[in-house]
């Protein structure tokens, strides 16, 4: 014990830096186990932030965790929206990483107020961005140059007519495939993000697009890129196209959530199963209503009331 305390060891984890660094190399042992790269890499972006903050603000390298109080929170989260040039969400969703480091000191007895008890900042909703289901087609149609190209946009195509997650399909393997007693092939794989069983029957368009890629010596179901790669390629794809959104990866799920599913009028808790999500109100940001299916549910309302005049 008297070693520890002339080293400084026993100290280490009453200072919030060296208490984040202590808790980030833990995660990191997890990643790929329990914990993903994608987590792991916002939480060393947020200590990296707070390191700036101290030295830039304070001229200190680290600060004891007792003295971090509700004035320190809000002159972080200032630095994080003026110096880091960090917008709201962002801002946010770094506050809430750093919420949680003070929670489990707090909970570790490594000290006994929670500065974030009186500090508040939520997310603002964001509206994102889905295709039409005539942009779809002309990503369907559209000829393509490269190899590359040609198998991004299969696996955009898979995207939107599945609504899988680029982590999950790099994940696909031939024992998620299913056949049920219809005949009918599904797929059943366990989310990477939620561990919630994700239930899929597959189309005619992403069993052809299986097939295509079907390689014995290949264990996924996919040739993959990384999802850097994808998206660059998009981008290339959505411009040859002339679509002007900012089309990713993910815009396929998106897609797949409003302008396949729901505008078609399948129940917000089906494809809530669909996308493997713990609950509907996660499924309802990533789902909204069109245009053309408010106008067709309206003409079948106006229909309905037709008995009523004045």
């Amino acid at each position: 014990m008297i070693k520890d305390i002339y080293t400084g060891i026993a100290y280490s984890k009453r200072y919030l830096i060296s208490y984040f660094s202590i808790h980030n190399e833990n995660f990191r042992k997890q990643v790929n186990i329990t914990r993903s790269q994608a987590t792991y890499q916002k939480y060393e972006a947020i200590r990296k932030h707070l390191v700036d903050f101290l030295q830039s603000t304070k001229g200190i390298e680290d600060i004891p965790l007792y003295k971090v109080n509700h004035q320190f929170i809000c002159e972080f989260e200032i630095y994080l929206r003026t110096v880091s040039g960090c917008n709201h969400n962002s801002t946010a969703k770094f506050m809430q990483l750093f919420k949680r480091i003070i929670i489990l000191a707090l909970k570790n007895g490594i000290i006994k107020n929670d500065p974030f008890q009186e500090y508040q900042i939520k997310l603002k909703q964001t509206n994102r961005t889905f295709l039409t289901m005539d942009e779809v087609k002309s990503i369907m149609k559209q000829e393509l140059p490269y190899e590359r190209l040609e198998l991004v946009r299969d696996l955009f195509l898979f995207a939107i007519f599945t609504g899988i997650a680029f982590v999950d399909v790099k994940n696909l393997r031939k024992k998620h495939l299913h056949t049920a007693v219809d005949g009918h092939q599904w797929i059943r794989i366990e989310r990477w993000k939620t561990k919630e069983m994700s239930n899929i029957r597959l189309f005619d368009i992403p069993t052809k697009l299986i097939e295509k890629y079907s390689d014995s010596k290949r264990e996924t179901l996919f040739p993959m890129l990384s999802n850097q790669k994808v998206n660059q390629y998009l981008k290339e794809i959505a411009e040859t196209c002339g679509i002007k959104k900012r089309v990713t990866y993910h815009c396929g799920r998106h897609t797949m959530a409003t302008t396949i599913a729901l505008s078609n009028g399948m129940p917000m808790e089906s494809l809530a199963k669909l996308l493997g999500h713990k609950n509907v109100r996660t499924t309802q940001l990533y789902a909204r209503i069109t245009d053309t299916k408010l106008n067709a549910d309206m003409e079948s309302l106006e229909e309905k009331l037709a008995d009523f005049q004045l």
